[in-house]
């Protein structure tokens, strides 16, 4: 496990990790095994996020299967605050939107 950036506030035992009750997205197997690839060839280049307030994961979940299918056993996290519940429901749908709204421009890519 290569780790491409500075900034996380542990490594934390996957086992450890909770699902978001929030979570809403759906990650097929096809794009698990895509990030899995990816993280192996470019190494781990954003850290998954855990909520203070309920422990669970906010943002990260494909990361966190990809994780386990690459067979690592930890993972570097930053712990995000939150003021209550609604606050976090509503980053982590707002994270799980805004990938949606972006545009990939193919004709660009060689």
């Amino acid at each position: 496990m290569r780790i491409t950036f500075d900034k996380y506030d542990e490594l934390l035992p996957l086992k450890k990790l909770k699902k978001s009750k929030h979570q809403r997205n759906k990650h097929p197997q096809e794009q698990i095994a895509r990030l899995a690839k990816i993280m192996e060839a470019h190494g781990i280049r954003h850290p998954i996020h855990v909520s203070k307030l309920s422990g669970q994961v906010c943002f990260g979940h494909g990361r966190w299967e990809a994780a386990k299918l690459n067979g690592y056993t930890e993972y570097p996290i930053v712990y995000q605050d939150f003021k209550d519940d609604d606050e976090e429901y509503a980053c982590v749908q707002s994270d799980n939107a805004i990938a949606h709204w972006a545009e990939l421009d193919l004709s660009s890519i060689n």
